[in-house]
C-alpha cells in the first residue's frame, strides 16, 4: 500500500512538472521566435514564413492542450470520486481526455522546435528563394 502510494504521488508530481514545463517552454519558445525576427532575422527579409506559421501554432497548440487539460483533469477526478462514492470501479472517460491533451501537447511542443530549427536554418543559409512560404 505506501509503495502503490508512493508511485501515485510521483506520478502526480510528474504530470505536474511536464504542465508546467510545456507552458514554460513552449510560451519562451514564442518569445523567442520573436525576438529573433527583430534582431537577427528581420521579418521584412525572413523566408520560409510558413515553418514561423508553423512553429507558433505548434507553441499555442501545446499551451492550449495543455490548459485544456487543467479541466478535463479536474472533471477526471470529480467522476472519479463519484465512482468512489457508489463502489464502482470504473475509469473516467475525463482520465482519457486529459491523457490525450497531454500526448498533444508534447507532440504540439517538440513539432514546435523542430519548425523553428527549419525556419531558422533555412533563413541563416545564404542562397534562399524569397518568395517561398516553405
Amino acid at each position: 500500500r505506501i509503495m502503490q502510494e508512493e508511485i501515485f504521488t510521483r506520478q502526480r508530481l510528474n504530470a505536474e512538472d511536464f504542465d508546467k514545463s510545456i507552458l514554460t517552454y513552449a510560451s519562451a519558445g514564442i518569445a523567442i521566435s520573436i525576438t529573433l525576427l527583430t534582431t537577427i532575422i528581420p521579418f521584412k527579409v525572413a523566408s520560409y514564413l510558413g515553418y514561423l506559421y508553423l512553429t507558433w501554432a505548434s507553441f499555442l497548440s501545446a499551451i492550449v492542450a495543455t490548459i485544456s487539460s487543467f479541466y478535463t483533469g479536474n472533471k477526471g477526478l470529480d467522476e472519479q470520486l463519484e465512482f468512489i462514492l457508489q463502489n464502482q470501479n470504473k475509469q473516467s472517460f475525463w482520465d482519457g481526455c486529459t491523457h490525450v491533451l497531454n500526448m498533444i501537447s508534447g507532440v504540439a511542443f517538440i513539432l514546435g522546435i523542430v519548425f523553428a530549427l527549419i525556419f531558422f536554418y533555412k533563413n541563416l543559409n545564404k542562397d534562399k528563394p524569397k518568395e517561398s512560404l516553405f
